[in-house]
């Protein structure tokens, strides 16, 4: 785990900008430590929020431990400080801790269904 500090950076988001983008490749998974942003799905030219997160959420993992493109974009509502993992670091320090990347996996999956069931499907990785 330790090498999870090693491999994180710290970023500061503006309002309205882009923290991940629907459909773009998953690299890296980010913890809020201080802000608010809106998840939406897009599709065509139309946004559909469907969840909004800060202080204390991880986002964008669910990407990086399925090996899929981004879900959802998540756009800044509010200043933002987060921590960037890198996937390939986050992968090792699950690697290290079967159990818990076990876990995790199965949690991820719990929500996606979640999601697909609440938007009747909308929910993909492609």
């Amino acid at each position: 785990m330790e090498n999870i500090v090693e491999g994180s950076t710290l970023h500061a988001i503006k309002p309205g900008r882009i923290l991940v983008r629907q459909h773009d490749a998953a690299d890296a998974t980010y913890v809020i430590l201080h802000g608010e942003g809106k998840v939406f799905l897009s599709e065509d030219e139309n946004e559909t929020s469907i969840a909004e997160v800060g202080r204390g959420d991880v986002v964008g993992e669910m990407g990086v431990i399925l090996n899929q493109p981004r879900m959802a974009t998540i756009r800044a509502t509010t200043r933002m400080q987060v921590v960037r993992i890198d996937r390939n670091v986050l992968l090792e320090a699950l690697d290290e801790v079967p159990n818990v990347g076990a876990h995790i996996r199965k949690l991820i999956e719990d929500r996606i269904a979640r999601n697909q069931a609440r938007l009747g499907g909308k929910l993909s990785g492609q």
